[in-house]
Protein backbone atom coordinates (compact mmCIF):
# COMPACT_ATOMS: atom_id res chain seq x y z
CA UNK A 1 0.00 0.00 0.00
CA UNK A 2 1.63 3.51 -0.98
CA UNK A 3 1.00 6.11 2.03
CA UNK A 4 0.70 9.31 2.65
CA UNK A 5 3.89 10.73 1.08
CA UNK A 6 3.33 9.07 -1.95
CA UNK A 7 0.25 9.90 -1.98
CA UNK A 8 1.85 13.44 -3.02
CA UNK A 9 3.28 11.55 -5.74
CA UNK A 10 6.79 11.72 -4.78
CA UNK A 11 7.74 14.14 -2.21
CA UNK A 12 10.89 15.87 -4.09
CA UNK A 13 12.88 18.36 -2.37
CA UNK A 14 16.17 21.08 -3.55
CA UNK A 15 18.71 21.17 -0.98
CA UNK A 16 21.35 23.77 -2.23
CA UNK A 17 22.04 21.28 -5.64
CA UNK A 18 21.19 17.82 -4.20
CA UNK A 19 17.79 16.52 -5.45
CA UNK A 20 16.21 14.87 -2.48
CA UNK A 21 13.35 12.18 -3.37
CA UNK A 22 11.52 9.93 -0.52
CA UNK A 23 8.75 7.38 -1.37
CA UNK A 24 6.83 5.65 1.56
CA UNK A 25 4.97 2.66 1.29
CA UNK A 26 3.57 0.93 3.85
CA UNK A 27 1.73 -1.78 4.95
CA UNK A 28 -0.77 -3.73 7.49
CA UNK A 29 -0.27 -7.08 8.69
CA UNK A 30 -3.18 -8.72 11.21
CA UNK A 31 -2.93 -11.21 13.62
CA UNK A 32 -6.94 -12.97 13.60
CA UNK A 33 -8.55 -13.83 16.96
CA UNK A 34 -11.50 -16.27 16.48
CA UNK A 35 -14.39 -16.42 19.22
CA UNK A 36 -17.29 -14.36 20.19
CA UNK A 37 -17.03 -13.84 23.87
CA UNK A 38 -14.88 -11.72 25.98
CA UNK A 39 -13.33 -14.62 27.52
CA UNK A 40 -12.21 -15.86 23.89
CA UNK A 41 -10.63 -12.26 23.36
CA UNK A 42 -9.03 -12.10 26.78
CA UNK A 43 -7.31 -16.04 26.12
CA UNK A 44 -5.96 -14.72 23.37
CA UNK A 45 -4.04 -12.04 24.38
CA UNK A 46 -3.09 -13.85 27.46
CA UNK A 47 -1.75 -16.84 24.99
CA UNK A 48 0.38 -13.69 23.75
CA UNK A 49 1.65 -12.29 27.03
CA UNK A 50 0.29 -8.75 25.64
CA UNK A 51 -1.45 -7.59 28.60
CA UNK A 52 -4.15 -6.44 26.94
CA UNK A 53 -1.59 -4.55 24.40
CA UNK A 54 -1.13 -5.36 21.20
CA UNK A 55 0.14 -3.25 17.99
CA UNK A 56 3.69 -3.45 16.60
CA UNK A 57 5.28 -1.04 14.32
CA UNK A 58 8.04 -1.54 12.32
CA UNK A 59 9.93 0.87 10.10
CA UNK A 60 12.87 0.51 7.32
CA UNK A 61 14.55 3.16 5.53
CA UNK A 62 16.50 2.54 2.31
CA UNK A 63 18.89 5.22 0.74
CA UNK A 64 20.68 6.04 -2.75
CA UNK A 65 23.00 8.62 -3.68
CA UNK A 66 23.93 9.67 -6.97
CA UNK A 67 27.43 10.57 -7.10
CA UNK A 68 29.08 12.97 -9.45
CA UNK A 69 33.16 13.31 -9.67
CA UNK A 70 33.99 16.70 -10.64
CA UNK A 71 37.25 19.11 -10.22
CA UNK A 72 38.83 16.12 -8.76
CA UNK A 73 36.30 15.80 -5.86
CA UNK A 74 33.41 13.64 -5.62
CA UNK A 75 30.00 15.43 -4.84
CA UNK A 76 26.72 13.78 -4.23
CA UNK A 77 23.53 15.48 -6.18
CA UNK A 78 20.84 13.20 -5.86
CA UNK A 79 19.25 11.44 -2.85
CA UNK A 80 16.07 8.71 -3.54
CA UNK A 81 15.26 7.43 0.21
CA UNK A 82 12.59 4.88 0.42
CA UNK A 83 10.52 4.72 3.93
CA UNK A 84 8.73 1.46 4.90
CA UNK A 85 6.14 1.36 7.28
CA UNK A 86 4.37 -1.48 8.74
CA UNK A 87 2.27 -2.71 11.24
CA UNK A 88 0.80 -5.39 12.84
CA UNK A 89 -2.61 -5.22 14.44
CA UNK A 90 -4.73 -7.85 16.03
CA UNK A 91 -8.62 -8.37 13.67
CA UNK A 92 -11.57 -9.99 15.36
CA UNK A 93 -12.82 -12.13 13.04
CA UNK A 94 -16.04 -12.91 15.25
CA UNK A 95 -16.81 -9.29 16.16
CA UNK A 96 -19.87 -9.25 14.46
CA UNK A 97 -21.47 -12.11 16.44
CA UNK A 98 -20.11 -10.74 20.02
CA UNK A 99 -21.76 -8.95 22.55
CA UNK A 100 -22.32 -4.83 21.82
CA UNK A 101 -20.40 -3.81 25.12
CA UNK A 102 -17.47 -5.82 23.76
CA UNK A 103 -17.60 -4.88 20.65
CA UNK A 104 -17.61 -1.15 21.52
CA UNK A 105 -14.71 -1.89 23.91
CA UNK A 106 -13.00 -3.54 20.91
CA UNK A 107 -13.37 -0.92 18.42
CA UNK A 108 -12.79 2.04 21.28
CA UNK A 109 -9.72 0.13 21.45
CA UNK A 110 -8.58 -0.10 17.77
CA UNK A 111 -9.28 3.15 17.84
CA UNK A 112 -7.06 4.32 20.27
CA UNK A 113 -4.27 1.32 18.88
CA UNK A 114 -4.52 3.42 15.40
CA UNK A 115 -3.49 6.51 17.39
CA UNK A 116 -0.55 5.02 18.64
CA UNK A 117 0.68 3.70 15.27
CA UNK A 118 0.12 6.59 13.91
CA UNK A 119 2.25 8.17 16.21
CA UNK A 120 5.18 5.58 15.11
CA UNK A 121 4.75 6.73 11.59
CA UNK A 122 4.60 9.97 11.66
CA UNK A 123 8.01 10.15 14.22
CA UNK A 124 9.57 7.76 11.46
CA UNK A 125 8.45 10.19 8.44
CA UNK A 126 10.31 13.23 10.15
CA UNK A 127 13.09 11.08 10.66
CA UNK A 128 13.37 10.09 6.89
CA UNK A 129 12.71 14.12 6.13
CA UNK A 130 15.77 14.62 8.58
CA UNK A 131 18.30 11.90 7.38
CA UNK A 132 18.25 13.16 3.82
CA UNK A 133 18.63 16.80 4.76
CA UNK A 134 21.70 15.64 6.61
CA UNK A 135 22.89 13.25 4.25
CA UNK A 136 22.23 16.45 1.79
CA UNK A 137 24.69 18.12 3.98
CA UNK A 138 27.38 15.77 3.33
CA UNK A 139 30.84 18.33 2.16
CA UNK A 140 32.12 16.81 -1.38
CA UNK A 141 35.14 14.07 -0.74
CA UNK A 142 38.60 13.34 -2.70
CA UNK A 143 36.44 10.02 -4.21
CA UNK A 144 33.22 8.75 -4.77
CA UNK A 145 33.83 5.56 -2.65
CA UNK A 146 34.71 7.56 0.57
CA UNK A 147 31.20 9.73 -0.10
CA UNK A 148 29.42 6.88 -0.05
CA UNK A 149 30.76 5.07 2.79
CA UNK A 150 30.37 8.80 4.72
CA UNK A 151 26.94 8.73 3.64
CA UNK A 152 26.04 5.35 4.45
CA UNK A 153 27.84 5.70 7.73
CA UNK A 154 25.56 8.59 8.28
CA UNK A 155 22.44 7.36 7.62
CA UNK A 156 22.92 4.22 9.55
CA UNK A 157 23.95 6.47 12.45
CA UNK A 158 20.73 8.48 12.24
CA UNK A 159 18.19 6.16 11.58
CA UNK A 160 19.84 4.31 14.65
CA UNK A 161 18.70 7.54 16.56
CA UNK A 162 15.14 7.47 14.68
CA UNK A 163 14.89 3.77 16.46
CA UNK A 164 15.80 5.30 19.94
CA UNK A 165 13.32 7.97 19.28
CA UNK A 166 10.42 5.15 18.75
CA UNK A 167 11.33 3.22 21.77
CA UNK A 168 11.43 6.89 23.79
CA UNK A 169 7.79 7.15 22.35
CA UNK A 170 6.87 3.69 23.44
CA UNK A 171 8.03 3.74 26.70
CA UNK A 172 6.63 7.77 26.94
CA UNK A 173 3.22 5.65 25.84
CA UNK A 174 3.41 2.77 27.99
CA UNK A 175 2.79 1.52 24.34
CA UNK A 176 0.01 2.96 23.45
CA UNK A 177 -1.34 2.41 27.36
CA UNK A 178 -1.65 5.89 27.96
CA UNK A 179 -3.39 6.53 24.40
CA UNK A 180 -6.01 4.05 25.61
CA UNK A 181 -4.67 1.53 23.48
CA UNK A 182 -5.37 -1.07 25.94
CA UNK A 183 -8.28 -3.58 26.46
CA UNK A 184 -8.99 -5.55 29.47
CA UNK A 185 -10.60 -8.36 29.52
CA UNK A 186 -10.17 -10.44 32.37
CA UNK A 187 -9.05 -14.53 31.87
CA UNK A 188 -11.15 -16.96 33.43
CA UNK A 189 -8.97 -19.97 33.09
Amino acid sequence: MIGPLAALAVLALQSGSVSISIEETSETLYSDIEGRSEQDIADWFAARQFGGTIGESSTSLSTYYQLQPSDGLCRLTGITAYLHISDTRPRWLDEADGARRVRRQWQTYLTNLQTHLDGHAEIARRGAAIVVDRLSQTAPQESCASLQATLDALSRNLWDRLDVSLREYDSATQRGRTQGAYIEFRSRR
